[in-house]
C-alpha cells in the first residue's frame, strides 16, 4: 500500500487529513519540527523535515507548512522522488509553480495542489440543485474567516 509522509503537524492535518488516512487504512510518517508528538499512530516521527525525507518510505510527500515555505520542501520532496501534494496555495508566484511542474515532469512525479472545496456538503448541495433545475448560473463569493492576529496564519513573513 502507497504511503504517505506528512510533512508539517499543522491543524489541518490533525483535523483532517490524519483521520482520513486511518479511515482509509493509509499508512503516514509525519516531519515535524514541534516536540509535541500527539499522533501515535503515525508509523515513523521525524523531528526534522530533511529527516523524513532522507529516510521515509513514503511515495508520496504531504505538504503542510507555511505558505512561504510549500516551495521549498515541495522542490526537496521532488528532487528527492516523492509524488508531492502541497497546501494551497502551492507557491507563492508563478515562477516558483512553473519551477516546481518543470522538475516535477523531469522527474515523472505528480505534483499538485489540495483543494477539497469541491467535497464541501454546499457544494455537493449546489450540484444536486444543478441537476434538479438545470441551473444555468451560478455566482459563488468564497471568504475565510480572519484568523486571530497572533496566528502564524497571519504572519505577513511567512505569506
Amino acid at each position: 500500500m502507497t504511503k504517505i509522509l506528512i510533512i508539517g503537524y499543522s491543524s489541518l492535518v490533525k483535523r483532517r487529513i490524519i483521520s482520513s488516512l486511518i479511515r482509509k487504512n493509509i499508512p503516514y510518517d509525519i516531519a515535524s519540527r514541534s516536540k509535541k508528538q500527539k499522533d501515535f499512530k503515525a508509523e515513523n516521527w521525524y523531528h526534522g523535515y530533511t529527516e523524513a525525507i532522507n529516510n521515509s518510505d513514503a511515495e508520496i510527500a504531504y505538504i503542510s507548512l507555511p505558505n512561504s515555505l510549500h516551495y521549498i520542501w515541495a522542490m526537496k520532496t521532488l528532487k528527492k522522488g516523492f509524488h508531492t501534494l502541497v497546501d494551497k496555495p502551492a507557491t507563492i508566484n508563478l515562477d516558483q509553480l512553473n519551477r516546481l511542474i518543470k522538475v516535477a515532469k523531469k522527474r515523472k512525479k505528480v505534483f499538485s495542489e489540495a483543494i477539497f472545496f469541491n467535497y464541501h456538503t454546499q457544494i455537493k448541495s449546489v450540484l444536486n440543485e444543478i441537476k434538479k433545475n438545470k441551473v444555468l448560473r451560478i455566482n459563488a463569493n468564497f471568504s475565510i474567516p480572519k484568523p486571530d492576529k497572533n496566528s502564524i496564519l497571519s504572519s505577513k513573513k511567512l505569506k
